[in-house]
């Protein structure tokens, strides 16, 4: 029976992840390891993420320590996964290493280099392997990394079990945009000046966000709670999430909403077009467009119908297509056809 260690990126003190329980019942037997004393401040501050890549390193390190040759390691967190990985190739400690949910976003040209630097090595290294969202992305990495195909596997993301799914409730007409990734503020600030009788609810990091001129339509929240957040969102009556990247993001944010019951607008890229289908369970726009943004959320906002239809289809797509069992079910098969012990 194969063994696992899951990596994950928080404290495990509140109990067993899902995916460690799925990958139980999968006939997998499974190790969690997380972080200590993990706080969510060293994401939102910039300074702090020194301390964040610290924690991964030291994750890493930990999950090499703790494990024997041709264990599987399995980081839910892709850039702990590529820490161990660098780590295992540098010392040859030979751990299989599956590193999920490979996000690429442009950075800065220290960080990029740094980052092609490491990804070169241990994307084309016999014993690290990833998952990534859709095969346009496989294939745009493939460009940027020099990788072999076997390499990059497609997984796309579930709900998780402890989401909640419920009707809409609507308490105010309003629209709501929020998130860390990729969002395009600039698109959704124009299109809030666009609509001044229309009220919108924006939630955002404040290290994301160099904006200083805020229309008077525009209700502002910096780094709150997550129950702050979803509360928010529950109160909207429509989900507007312009983007500014290729790469995947606004995902969490999208199917969380569909879940409770939110129409949805956002910008079609290669992982958002596996749950919108344009026109009939969402609205998918090109980036930066905010004339297509504008008439979207008008049309949304003025025809009840049109809400419900796409509300309730999202909600069905998500529950039926991209529930946890699928995920577990498809990260078995990954492990199990390509993640081979060596002789």
């Amino acid at each position: 029976m194969k063994r696992i260690t899951l990596l994950v990126d928080w404290s495990i003190g509140q109990g067993e992840f899902w995916l460690a329980r799925r990958l139980n019942e999968s006939g997998f037997i499974v190790k969690q390891i997380g972080i200590p004393h993990y706080g969510l401040g060293n994401r939102g501050v910039k300074w702090r993420k020194l301390i964040l890549w610290r924690q991964y390193f030291d994750l890493a390190i930990k999950a090499l320590r703790c494990t024997s040759r041709n264990d599987v390691i399995v980081s839910w967190n892709f850039v702990v996964g590529a820490f161990a990985g660098c780590l295992n190739h540098i010392f040859r400690t030979k751990r299989k290493i599956l590193s999920l949910n490979m996000i690429v976003h442009n950075k800065g040209r220290l960080n990029n280099w740094l980052r092609k630097t490491i990804y070169l090595k241990v994307l084309n290294d016999k014993n690290f392997f990833a998952t990534t969202h859709s095969t346009k992305l496989i294939e745009h990495y493939q460009r940027l990394f020099g990788f072999q195909a076997d390499r990059v596997f497609l997984l796309h993301d579930s709900f998780q079990e402890d989401w909640e799914v419920a009707e809409s409730s609507v308490t105010e007409k309003s629209v709501f945009c929020g998130g860390d990734a990729a969002r395009d503020w600039a698109t959704l600030l124009r299109v809030a000046r666009m609509l001044p009788e229309i009220k919108f609810i924006c939630i955002a990091r404040r290290k994301c966000f160099d904006f200083c001129d805020i229309p008077a339509n525009v209700e502002w929240h910096f780094d709150v709670t997550s129950e702050l957040f979803y509360e928010k969102l529950k109160s909207c009556m429509i989900v507007a999430l312009p983007l500014d990247s290729f790469a995947p993001a606004g995902l969490i944010v999208m199917m969380r909403a569909a879940l409770l019951g939110k129409p949805i607008i956002i910008t079609e890229t290669p992982s958002t077009k596996n749950y919108i289908d344009n026109g009939i369970n969402g609205w998918l726009i090109s980036v930066g467009d905010h004339d297509e943004l504008e008439t979207r959320i008008r049309e949304l906002l003025d025809d009840n119908e049109i809400r419900k239809k796409f509300a309730l289809g999202l909600k069905e797509k998500i529950v039926s297509v991209f529930s946890p069992q699928a995920y577990a079910a498809k990260l078995a098969e990954i492990i199990n056809k390509n993640v081979k012990e060596d002789n």
